[in-house]
């Protein structure tokens, strides 16, 4: 479970002090000298007023006497009492009426030539402008007023117009120029013997330090500020500081004694009518309330303090706490009303111009869509907010817009771009030694490795975690259910249990109930999911409710009902996932909600339609699952291929997709919202527009066949399969714990389904187990520990019954299938098995296997084998040859840990370098002797991912690989399957990215067809990519194979190929050859498979 939060919304993190107090011109009794002594006495009293921190007492005594001045006509007087009645209003927050009287008095002071009231009056107007948000508007009065003071060399006036230029510029963000201002400021505010002054330097520095992740120094600062106003008796500066410190001592875990402070500064605030004061301790302890797990007084607490900032007419003000009420409405499941608020803060924080609060509402904003499934528009306010976040130098806000990113990856199934995000946001909260920033951003950490497998590290951080929210007094319902979800992993379920029943938590109860097979518990538990969140209606839990209701009803063998709940969790999922941009599509289907992965919704729709005897529809929902993942990764190497659209469609297409978008956020508001009548009527406006819609691609399908394939895929029926007759097409399917296999006819498209004898889980130990030999041999007597019994069960659970003879096969595997080297199945075997002895080590004799039954080749489903057939005809293969062999890795890349390599000399598994593999350089020299001229050979230094990139790689018929491979988690910073060249790693997203027309490539490499597992799709590895980017067949290796046997089957297949043979006849000819060369042990030539249309 994902949580949200980390750096709550406070006023005081970015609140500057100008001055303890108001700044007065002259002395008093200077003032006066032929003027009534009411004004005088009226003055006297607005200074000792201000003195005590009561700025309405303050402004109430200045506003009589400024009556007063313009009714007798003594300018000076007006001058003097809008000056600092002007600071007054500023100090009470009402920033209108201040502006107006300090250009007042300015114009004052100018008649009377005086330039120090002038200066006064500008450096007065600055600081009103900054609260107001109005940042250039400022620096002009401030850098105007600067001017003077130092003309006539008031050195306090620098100080102060320094100090109020450092705010402006920490209001902006840009806090190194702002403790810079404040160095000098305190500097000369020290040497003045100005007090007032320097406490206000250091509470700014502070604020200063702890932005930029200095807590230790900003803690410093405002310690030291504290005790000087309090040595000074300074009651608004003391509120100021106190503000400042709780802040502080918030984010460090410290929550009582940050609650002191808070309530210290808004006694102070409320004893002195400091309106602006009250409402930023009001916003602070509603922030500390939140955190405490309070959100009915954090609540009242900020629309308190938001009734204030209206009045007060603050933007600034006003938008942290649109933001802050946004963030607990979010946090308590209203997602409607807490969108509705993040919009607005971030409107005000755009025109005002503040990239602190455009961050936080931005975020805040991307994280709610997120929650509510909109990933486009959340993956484009989150981008923006690390944009706004970075420019203004905010470790910790800059960390959770990273963290914020992070969740959303989650939800999208990039787990490993995730843990990138999230990693490099703990690394910066760790900085700024935020605390509950770090328990938050482990604990999503923790989630991220748990959905990657790695168990040992998510516990890790989620007991970080969870010692963390403890040791602050934070909640920590999330981290223990993240670690009770864990104890269901170890089957450590009655612990487990216990914890979800405490926490009342139904979604994970119900999945523990699910994984211990009481069906009827698991019911209960979803329904009281759903029962509670009527009011939340939250889309992420309502599609975990519907998953794990269909499963629950799918293992109690109510087919009917379970068929219905995975239809409703399957049409929530396609409404998320028309709003996604294709490179998010990518990854969609592996995403993870509330433990769920949304391609088990599909899944349970397949296991659903097995279950009660419908052989086309499971054959039907296995396929639309697959065929979009393929069509969706496909598009990106072949939509410049397939052609765009006229600029007029492509406009209708648009208008059509973002109207229909329109609707559905519509609609979801609606829904959630519980209006009955206007969810009605909307649900008739979107039907309308997907009746436009299907009507439109429909069209399409007839005027851009090619365009519309890869853009709306849809799963052909088994009648539509693109098979020759002398093909048997056999998928399999895994779902809910099973696997289901279909098998489909060429000649008259008939179709069986039925379910395997054994459970997913026994299957995937069989496999693994089978490949063992495969994985481990480290030398040719290794050979001999084939498991040749293992080989005929696993070809009598998979292919038994399958016709055989005069066949053509095609495979299409899914889950652990896609490692599993089909081809080295036993048929038959004697009655006694024995070993025979070669010259590249001992074989089994009498044995057959597959290859020797049937020529086999694979494809990713039956849909995506009909789309590559359908476009073959349009992709023209160029008459050149491709050798890519023996690349010179360098001392950078043979210092490289963790690879995994095909054997060298007979040898494998050397760890800590990349080592040469100067035997691939003979398929170099075949290439040059079967191509000619035609022929391009890239070794050593040339082999490289540059020279490869300068080449027309359109013009190439066939294209050979000899280098290292590495599998998903080989390094570090190689998050997926990649090629090993001299210059660098040629990953699986970058082939993805070539424009290819090669009628073959071979990748005589380790593991290229192991890859990561991409829901219903399966194994996606190397080969799967060179396909996607425009190649027709590629082989590929599962498995480590000596260098020498990939070189000899690789040249074999492409001596084959050059002598007119098509990729199969060709694989099946180098196969027989090498076998025949001694190579007999399967482990040498069945690791090759080819993926052919």
């Amino acid at each position: 479970m994902s949580k949200s939060g980390g750096k709550s919304r406070e006023a005081g993190a970015m609140k500057t002090v100008w001055m303890a107090g108001s700044v007065l011109l002259l002395a008093a009794g200077t003032l006066w000298p032929q003027s009534p002594q009411q004004l005088k006495r009226l003055f006297d009293q607005g200074n000792e007023l201000s003195d005590r921190g009561d700025p309405a007492g303050a402004a109430r005594a200045w506003e009589q006497g400024l009556d007063l001045a313009r009714r007798s006509g003594n300018k000076q007087a007006v001058a003097n009492f809008t000056r600092n009645l002007g600071l007054s209003y500023m100090d009470l927050g009402e920033y209108a009426k201040a502006a107006a009287v300090l250009e007042e008095a300015f114009e004052a002071f100018g008649a009377l030539r005086l330039p120090k009231g002038q200066a006064t009056a500008l450096s007065s107007l600055g600081q009103v402008f900054t609260q107001t948000g109005e940042y250039d508007k400022a620096l002009g009065f401030l850098e105007r007023a600067l001017e003077l003071d130092r003309r006539i060399d008031d050195k306090l006036g620098v100080s102060i117009c320094l100090r109020s230029m450092g705010n402006v510029h920490a209001a902006r963000g840009e806090y190194r120029k702002a403790r810079a201002l404040y160095d000098e400021s305190s500097a000369m505010a020290k040497a003045l013997g100005d007090d007032d002054g320097l406490s206000a330097d250091w509470t700014n520095l502070s604020i200063a330090c702890r932005n930029m992740g200095d807590l230790d120094k900003a803690l410093d600062y405002g310690e030291r500020s504290l005790a000087l106003t309090r040595k000074l008796g300074n009651a608004q500066a003391e509120a100021m500081a106190c503000m400042a410190l709780g802040n502080l001592h918030s984010e460090k875990g410290d929550f009582d004694k940050a609650q002191s402070l808070y309530g210290k500064t808004l006694e102070l605030m409320r004893k002195a009518g400091n309106k602006d004061g009250v409402s930023d301790a009001l916003i602070n302890l509603s922030a500390l309330r939140a955190k405490r797990g309070d959100p009915a007084k954090a609540a009242a607490l900020i629309e308190e303090a938001l009734g204030i900032k209206k009045e007060l007419e603050d933007p600034k003000g006003e938008a942290v706490c649109l933001g802050s009420l946004a963030d607990l409405y979010r946090d308590e499941g209203d997602l409607a009303a807490a969108l509705g608020y993040y919009e607005k803060a971030v409107e005000v924080s755009r025109r005002i111009g503040d990239p602190q609060g455009l961050s936080e509402g931005l975020r805040g904003l991307g994280d709610a869509r997120r929650k509510l499934g909109d990933y486009a528009l959340s993956a484009k306010a989150l981008e923006e907010a690390l944009s706004a976040a970075r420019g203004i130098e905010d470790k910790s806000g800059l960390a959770e817009s990273l963290s914020a990113a992070g969740s959303l990856y989650v939800e999208l199934g990039d787990q490993d771009k995730a843990v990138g995000l999230f990693e490099e946001a703990l690394r910066l909260l760790r900085e700024a030694q935020n605390r509950f920033g770090q328990s938050v951003t482990l604990n999503n950490l923790g989630v991220a490795y748990r959905a990657l497998g790695r168990l040992e590290k998510a516990e890790k951080a989620f007991q970080e975690a969870l010692a963390i929210g403890r040791d602050i007094g934070a909640p920590t319902q999330y981290e223990e259910s993240n670690l009770a979800e864990l104890d269901v992993q170890r089957g450590e379920v009655a612990a487990a249990e216990k914890v979800f029943l405490r926490l009342d938590a139904p979604i994970q109860l119900g999945r523990l109930y699910l994984r211990t097979g009481e069906g009827r518990k698991a019911v209960k538990a979803f329904e009281r999911s759903q029962a509670l969140g009527e009011t939340a209606r939250d889309p992420l839990a309502m599609a975990a409710e519907h998953t794990g209701l269909g499963q629950a009803h799918l293992l109690l063998g109510d087919l009917e009902k379970a068929r219905a709940s995975f239809e409703k969790a399957v049409g929530m999922a396609e409404d998320q996932r028309e709003g996604l941009c294709e490179g998010e599509r990518a990854r969609f289907f592996e995403g993870d909600v509330l433990g769920f992965r949304r391609a088990e919704a599909y899944q349970g729709l397949v296991a659903a339609a097995a279950a009660s005897g419908r052989p086309e529809d499971a054959f039907q929902r296995a396929e639309g699952l697959k065929a979009r993942v393929l069509a969706e990764a496909l598009a990106q190497g072949r939509l410049a291929e397939a052609g765009g659209l006229p600029r007029a469609l492509g406009e209708e297409e648009a208008r059509l997709t973002l109207k229909l978008r329109t609707l559905r956020k519509s609609w979801e508001a609606l829904f959630r919202a519980a209006d009955q009548e206007g969810t009605r009527r909307k649900e008739g406006e979107i039907d309308a527009v997907k009746k436009e819609l299907d009507s439109f691609v429909r069209s399409l399908r007839a005027s851009h066949a090619a365009y519309a394939s890869i853009r709306y895929p849809k799963p052909i029926r088994p009648a539509e399969a693109a098979l020759a007759a002398d093909e048997t097409l056999v998928e399999f399917a895994a779902a809910q714990g099973r696997v289901y296999r279909m098998v489909l006819q060429g000649h008259d498209k008939s179709l069986s389904v039925r379910e395997l004898a054994v459970p997913l889980e026994e299957l995937r130990a069989l496999v693994r187990a089978f490949r063992r030999v495969f994985e481990t041999a480290g030398s040719a007597e290794d050979l001999a520990g084939l498991d040749v019994p293992a080989g005929k069960r696993l070809y009598d659970l998979l292919l038994k019954g399958v016709p055989l003879e005069g066949s053509k096969l095609i495979l299409v595997p899914d889950d652990v299938l896609g490692l599993l080297p089909f081809e080295a199945l036993v048929t038959a075997l004697p009655e006694k098995t024995s070993l025979g002895e070669g010259p590249h080590g001992p074989f089994p004799l009498g044995v057959r296997y597959l290859a020797d039954e049937a020529e086999v080749t694979y494809a990713q489903s039956a849909t995506a084998l009909t789309l590559l057939r359908s476009m073959g005809a349009s992709a023209k293969a160029g008459d050149r040859a491709l050798a890519v062999v023996d690349p010179d890795f360098g001392p950078a890349l043979a210092a490289a840990p963790g690879w995994k390599t095909m054997g060298v000399a007979g040898v494998r598994g050397r760890e800590g370098a990349f080592p040469r593999l100067e035997k691939t350089r003979e398929l170099g020299e075949l290439f040059k002797a079967l191509f000619k001229d035609k022929a391009d050979v890239l070794s050593g230094a040339k082999a490289g991912e540059k020279a490869l990139s300068a080449l027309p790689l359109d013009e190439y018929r066939f294209v050979v690989f000899g280098t290292h491979g590495l599998l998903d988690a080989d390094l570090p910073y190689v998050r997926e399957p990649a090629l090993v060249l001299s210059d660098g790693f040629l990953t699986m997203s970058e082939v993805m990215g070539f424009r290819l027309s090669a009628e073959a490539v071979a990748l005589t490499a380790c593991q290229t067809g192991v890859g990561r597992s991409v829901g219903g799709e399966g194994v996606m590895g190397m080969g799967r990519a060179f396909q996607y980017a425009g190649a027709r067949s590629v082989l590929m290796s599962l498995w480590p194979v000596a260098e020498d046997g990939a070189v000899a089957l690789s040249g074999a297949f492409f001596t084959a190929l050059s002598a007119g043979s098509g990729p199969r006849e060709a694989l099946s000819q180098a196969r027989e050859r090498v076998r025949k060369a001694g190579w007999e042990h399967p482990f040498y030539w069945a690791a090759f498979v080819l993926m052919s249309p």
